[in-house]
């Protein structure tokens, strides 16, 4: 940022003085394309963006103690937050669901879904690459069928199961029900390791008797009937067939993670159900959200990455909205007209930042598609500098979420024995914020994308080379479709959210003991920060 009258640059104790925001030009380029024409080029003014301290685009980056004195900082000045209106304000660490695991939930909200609903399902929260998130809610019936759950223009859309999976991929009735039913077995009914019961199988069929009800027989009949449901609430979808608009909603809702990989999401669906099932039946415990490996911090970073690109959208869908009125009305308006065009997209454009400045200085993430995040308000705070351990501590802090504040059950608020070392038993405030507002140890660090020299990791290599380990330790790799057959005889293999392979169960400790030397030994296919 610079000074306009004396074209210098602007540095943080100036806006803390003149209690302005320290902040830069937010410029966005935009191509047009009209048909097989040439793109254009064209940039925008979003306004303007607040700037982290310290991070790249800070003066004060790289500066040494001496040079942080004269410019009016601490000498020990780390960064890591933003100025607004004057104040140093800090985007909180929040806890949200640990990323790409299904994880099996008993709640007496679920109940309140609809008629015949239980307690007990199996929730997901999926990650794109971009940080953006959709969680999928896997409901058991107390008919013994499932339904799928997912957000969608602000409430939550349910769909039989069974119109999911036939919607995925090219199958049978046969095939789904052997996929479902090869975790159980006559011969070891009761035995040790046994997941699944005789009942398995007439939950299936009450799932394919619910879609042959409808008369869907094939995969192009069950996304026809998906997408009439979605065509007319889908923006840029009006004039597209059903099963384009069905194929866009499970892209963009149904396990995103995988992507277009709809052979991965069939065979991770029919695990979750296999999962439900069994805590249905009691041969699983339910997985405890309070607990730290099922976990993970939301980082400032990622929450600014995942409201621009809402906001961005937002801006789209209204410049969208304003040229289709502009063609109703004006029947000769040319769209390849670029400085038209340019017209109606420049009308919206400094929302866009005064939306993430706003984020800043109030903490509050407007959005009406909710970010997939457990709260709106509360998102930032002032960082006090009464005294050094203070100050400090605000980058150490993780809170649970506004939310959990008024639950009047006290197990949010456990310190449990796998948090030791993690999270300091002591450092929590008395009060209302007792055991939801908890501070990092001094050695605990999150872990990011940025390996220890500031280079990105490529996930996908690591993937790889791990994979290739997995099979040289015993692994079975995973065909299109899943081996028919489960647990006590063999365990799948999940590698962020996605079934890679089984694994013989007598060969389990040996292949983790296996991958955990690798760890020790810093082998370049198994990362440090792999949990296995």
């Amino acid at each position: 940022m610079k000074d306009g009258r004396l074209e210098q640059p602007l540095y943080p104790q100036e806006c803390r003085q003149g209690r302005i925001s320290y902040s830069g030009e937010f410029k966005v380029e935009a191509v047009f394309q009209f048909n097989d024409g040439a793109p254009i080029r064209q940039t925008f003014n979003f306004g303007h963006l607040p700037i982290m301290l310290m991070s790249k685009l800070c003066h004060l980056r790289g500066a040494d103690p001496r040079k942080l004195i004269y410019h009016g900082e601490e000498a020990t000045e780390m960064g890591g937050y933003f100025i607004s209106g004057g104040l140093e304000r800090l985007i909180r660490i929040l806890i949200l669901q640990k990323r790409n695991y299904p994880m099996g939930m008993v709640r007496g909200a679920f109940i309140k879904r609809g008629a015949g609903y239980t307690d007990k399902a199996v929730v997901m929260r999926c990650v794109h690459h971009d940080q953006s998130s959709v969680t999928v809610k896997l409901y058991y019936l107390q008919n013994g069928s499932a339904r799928l759950g997912f957000w969608f223009a602000g409430r939550e859309i349910l769909l039989p199961v069974g119109i999911v999976l036939k919607a995925l991929i090219d199958t049978s009735d046969r095939e789904i029900f052997a996929s479902l039913t090869c975790c159980y077995s006559d011969k070891r009914e009761r035995g040790k390791g046994v997941v699944s019961t005789q009942l398995i199988g007439e939950r299936t069929q009450i799932i394919l008797d619910e879609v042959r009800a409808l008369s869907l027989f094939t995969r192009t009949q069950c996304l026809v009937h998906i997408g009439k449901y979605f065509r007319s609430a889908m923006e840029g979808f009006e004039k597209d067939d059903y099963e384009t608009v069905a194929e866009a909603v499970i892209k963009d809702y149904i396990l995103v993670h995988l992507q277009n990989d709809n052979h991965a999401k069939f065979n991770l669906l029919i695990f979750m159900l296999q999962k439900l099932y069994a805590l249905v039946d009691q041969t699983t415990s339910p997985d405890n959200p309070d607990a730290l490996q099922f976990q993970e911090a939301l980082l400032p970073g990622h929450l600014i990455t995942v409201f621009l690109k809402d906001r961005i959208q937002d801006w789209l869908q209204k410049s969208k909205r304003l040229i289709m009125e502009e063609i109703t009305k004006n029947k000769s308006f040319q769209l390849n007209n670029s400085l038209e065009i340019r017209k109606f997209l420049s009308k919206y454009t400094t929302s866009v930042g005064r939306a993430i400045e706003t984020l800043i200085k109030v903490g509050r993430a407007n959005s009406q598609s909710m970010l997939d995040l457990p709260q709106r308000e509360g998102m930032t705070i002032q960082a006090e500098r009464l005294n050094f351990h203070r100050y400090i501590s605000h980058f150490r802090s993780v809170h649970r979420g506004s939310s959990f504040a008024k639950m009047r059950t006290t197990t949010v608020r456990k310190l449990l024995p796998e948090s030791w070392g993690f999270l300091c038993p002591v450092h929590t405030p008395d009060g209302e914020p007792c055991g939801l507002l908890n501070h990092m140890t001094s050695i605990c660090r999150i872990s990011s994308c940025y390996n220890s020299e500031g280079a990105i990791k490529d996930f996908q290599k690591i993937k790889d080379k791990l994979l290739v380990e997995l099979v040289r330790g015993g692994m079975i790799p995973l065909l299109p479709k899943m081996e028919h057959t489960g647990p006590p005889e063999i365990l799948h293999v999940h590698l962020d959210g996605c079934i890679v392979g089984s694994i013989a169960s007598a060969k389990i400790e040996e292949v983790v003991n296996y991958l955990r030397r690798l760890k020790l030994l810093a082998h370049p296919a198994v990362c440090s920060l792999t949990y296995l």
